[in-house]
């Protein structure tokens, strides 16, 4: 059986030597360094708190909690997530307090453990629970996001939090 019209004749040696053509060129053209996948393991430090959407005109909550403190502490804290799947939370000495902070907004710190699969990272720990959020990363920064409905106005809001490598 032909697949190809009649008035369309391909001699055997032909169709043989193209299908070789097209076997070489598709083992060739495999690239033998894919990149790796960028790992998350490494020091991170927050950029931006965003929410969408914006509450009372605000989308980057950094500016308010740095006002509200009156230093930018939360900012200069310095999150490791380790190969071991812990995080380590550190503070300038100045900036103890900010890891208090960090824990009541996001439930970050020592006794957390991370697990990332796919583009799903996973944060455990006895004393806030397990959190997920959805996360990209990239050579320099990581934005981790999650969503949640505000019980009081029914508001479906999604927060972002973005992260610098250092």
């Amino acid at each position: 059986m032909k697949i190809y019209p009649k008035s369309f004749r391909v001699p055997a040696f032909s169709t043989m030597l193209v299908l070789a053509a097209l076997l070489a060129t598709s083992v060739a053209c495999k690239k033998d360094s894919d990149p790796e996948p960028l790992s998350i393991e490494g020091e991170w430090q927050m950029t931006s708190l965003k929410i969408s959407p914006a509450q009372s005109g605000v989308s980057d909550l950094i500016p308010f909690i740095n006002f509200l403190a009156g230093n930018d502490c939360f900012t200069r804290l310095t999150l490791s997530f380790l190969a071991n799947n812990r995080v380590n939370v550190t503070a300038p000495t100045d900036c103890q307090s900010a890891e208090g902070t960090l824990f009541e907004l996001t439930g970050l710190d020592d006794s957390n453990t991370w697990e990332l699969t796919g583009n799903k990272l996973t944060l455990s720990s006895a004393s806030s629970g397990t959190a997920e959020y959805d996360v990209t990363i990239n050579q320099t920064t990581m934005e981790a996001s999650f969503s949640e409905v505000d019980p009081d106005d029914g508001i479906n809001y999604t927060y972002t939090l973005v992260f610098k490598r250092v």
